[in-house]
């Protein structure tokens, strides 16, 4: 077993309330407490998360992270069905050609 700053990088599993709280979705400002507690209330799903708490609301960064820790409390994730969507929403549409000064 590795020790010192190496092994201490690594992911731990799953976090006790007496860690420090982590930040999950930084656009809505949504730590792990927050995401775990919308868990413990029944949501099961990263729509649910987001209704409850708003991680996952905005870009969809978070959404693997939100997914991470509904599996660590053992509900199934299927697919990414959120990050599909957003991304699908937010298609690039080039924006329309100027007009050639005169």
């Amino acid at each position: 077993m590795t020790s010192g700053p190496a092994a201490s990088a690594r992911w731990p599993g799953p976090r006790t309330d007496e860690e420090a709280p982590v930040l999950i979705c930084h656009c809505n400002v949504v730590s792990d407490r927050a995401v775990r507690a919308a868990i413990s209330a029944g949501a099961t799903q990263v729509e649910q998360i987001t209704a409850l708490c708003g991680a996952g609301g905005e870009c969809g960064g978070c959404v693997p992270s939100i997914e991470a820790l509904l599996e660590d409390a053992g509900i199934a994730v299927s697919q990414p069905q959120v990050l599909a969507r957003r991304q699908r929403e937010r298609r690039h549409v080039p924006a329309p050609a100027l007009a050639p000064a005169s």
